[in-house]
Formats: C-alpha cells, structure tokens, sequence
C-alpha cells in the first residue's frame, strides 16, 4: 500500500512539474512574440476617462468586482481610446494615467506599457519556473544542487511575499495570496529540515 501511495505521489508530483513547466514555455514564448511585435511601438501617455463595472461576484472570501477602464491618447491630433481591465475587491485604485503603446501605422492597435502591457506574461512565467523547481528541490538528493535550488525556491518566495504584500495595500484580494505564501514557505522549511534530519 505504502509504495502504490508513494509511487501515486511521485506521478502526481512529475504531473505538476510538466504542468507547471508547460506554464513556464508559454508564458515565455507570448511575451516574446510579444515583445517582437511591439518593440517598434510609439510611446504615448493614455488619460482616464471612465469605467464601468461588468461582473461581480460574491463568495465567503468577499465580492470581486471586474471594471472595465478607458483610457484616451492622442495620435496627429486624433483621439484613440484603449480598453483596459482591472478585478479586485472594491475600493480600489485607478490609476488617472497609463503608458500606451501604440502601432505608428496604426495608432488603434496598443497594449499598455511597461509591466502592464506584460503582467500576465510574468506571472505565468514566474510561477511556472516556481512551481517547476520547488517539487525538484525537494525531492533531489544532489546536495549541491540540492542547496542552490533550495535558495531559489527562497528567493522566489521572497520576491512573491513582498510583491503581494505592497499589492494588498491597494487591493484586499492579494491578502490571501500573502497569507498562503507564508505558511508554504513555513512548510517548505519545515519539510526540507525534516528531510535533512533522515538523512
């Protein structure tokens, strides 16, 4: 019983490393098309116009509200407005300015700029690489391997922790993403001094 649960165990560990990877290469390989495709974009600063409210859920952890955001900017003394959307548990904060990328040859086509423009490409990168290297570092036996990815975990941890934690500030939804980081850094700690004691 005990090696069908561990080999149970195992398949769905290296299930969750092709999965996470998977994350990690197509986050990866949109944000270079992307990044190909607007690399020749014009800078310009978009202005808030309105927003409007287009879902909202309620459930026991609050009610999530979707705004749909307008931004206007100003090409040859012609006025193109850009559709933008942002969730969360109201209030919240919407920012009166926005960097806009636009095509010169076709001043419609624009993405927001900077780590707006990408932010769902990081985050899919990041936590595929996160939940790629984590089931690794804690299931190899190499100890210099073992230690390196053990700091990455930590350091990607580290990194997540204090993003959000700046983030629920403006957004109460990132409360609960603080709060299971820190206990799943407290577990993985815990779990890789549990291990080293075994050995």
């Amino acid at each position: 019983m005990n090696k069908t649960y561990a080999s149970l165990v195992k398949l769905l560990i290296v299930i969750a490393i092709i999965a996470s990877f998977s994350c990690f290469i197509i986050g990866s390989i949109s944000a270079v098309k992307k990044y190909y495709k607007t690399r020749d974009y014009i800078t310009t600063t978009g202005t808030y116009v309105s927003h409007k409210e287009i879902s909202r859920d309620t459930d026991e952890d609050g009610t999530n509200v979707t705004y749909s955001v307008i931004y206007e900017y100003t090409v040859d003394n012609q006025t193109y407005q850009y559709e933008g959307y942002i969730s969360g548990t109201p209030p919240f904060k919407i920012d009166k300015v926005k960097e806009i990328y636009y095509d010169a040859n076709n001043p419609k086509e624009a993405i927001l700029g900077g780590f707006d423009g990408y932010q769902g490409n990081i985050f899919a990168i990041f936590f595929g690489f996160f939940f790629t290297i984590t089931p690794i570092a804690f299931l190899t036996e190499k100890e210099p391997l073992k230690k390196v990815l053990t700091g990455i975990v930590v350091i990607c941890f580290i990194v997540t922790f204090a993003y959000f934690f700046i983030e629920m500030f403006k957004n109460a939804n990132y409360f609960p993403i603080v709060f299971f980081t820190t206990i799943f850094l407290a577990i993985f700690i815990k779990s890789r001094k549990y291990r080293q004691q075994r050995l």
